[in-house]
């Protein structure tokens, strides 16, 4: 008999996709939500320095991208006095948020990152979302989204942390892509347990509707506009290119493997 779970965003049967790492994957034949077996604990060691050495050693990259993301949110929240980074790594977002806005904040589980984030003079603490208590203008989860295993719990947690018509920014890996599409099964956001969840453009719609979230921007990670504005030129054409190759579809398919979207709380 099939395996069969049920999904956390729509309810409909969910069935066996995909077995990696000795873990299952189950696709929604509804939604087509894709996550990692939800009776099995995810186990894994956000202690480890990986995360850490991936954003520093692009960090020049990493800048350019923290500012554009920055300006992209800036366009639907001009006035900001508070945010807060989910898994904000060693803090390169975060470092350019903190000149910008009163109050920015970063959460983070790995020791080594919060620390190396302290040294640069950040705000940052061990701690996970579901530890924080206090309510900001604006939330980001910049390649975090994923690394959850109840994006209902997840939600309900970000809409309570939100002042009013807050708004929160993620960017995750979309299913809704080409290279998903072309990759499937050998996709490399697949890395269960690191990796427990897996949002298409439709999920992502269903998902923030039901928690009462508005879709200001879906699309590619950061738009071209945002990028155009960046003082980091070196970067500045070839991630404009993206921006724009972003912009066009196939079959409902974006180029992107990555999806950025802002959504207000209502």
């Amino acid at each position: 008999m099939r395996q069969q779970q049920s999904c956390e965003i729509c309810n409909a049967p969910a069935f066996k996709y995909h077995r990696l790492n000795d873990i299952d994957l189950f696709k929604c034949s509804n939604c087509k939500f894709i996550f990692s077996d939800r009776n099995k604990k995810a186990d894994f060691n956000y202690q480890t320095d990986f995360y850490v050495e991936v954003a520093e050693n692009s960090k020049k990259v990493h800048e350019f991208y923290a500012e554009a993301r920055l300006n992209l949110i800036r366009k639907y929240k001009e006035n900001m006095d508070s945010l807060l980074d989910v898994g904000c790594s060693s803090g390169i977002f975060l470092d350019k948020v903190n000149h910008n806005v009163k109050n920015a904040k970063g959460i983070e589980l790995s020791a080594e990152a919060v620390e190396q984030a302290k040294r640069k003079g950040l705000n940052v603490e061990l701690k996970s979302v579901f530890e924080e208590d206090s309510n900001y203008d604006v939330i980001t989860l910049i390649e975090v989204m994923e690394h959850f295993t109840d994006l209902n719990l997840l939600l309900n947690q970000l809409y309570e942390l939100l002042n009013r018509n807050g708004i929160i920014y993620f960017q995750t890996g979309t299913t809704s892509s080409l290279q998903f599409l072309l990759k499937r099964k050998r996709w490399h956001y697949f890395d269960p347990p690191a990796h427990c969840s897996y949002l298409g453009k439709k999920s992502t719609k269903m998902l923030l509707k039901n928690h009462n979230f508005k879709i200001l921007y879906i699309g590619a990670g950061v738009d071209w506009k945002s990028y155009l504005t960046t003082k980091n030129k070196p970067y500045n054409t070839f991630a404009v290119l993206k921006g724009l190759i972003g912009k066009f579809q196939l079959g409902g398919y974006t180029i992107p493997s990555t999806i950025g979207v802002l959504a207000q709380k209502l």
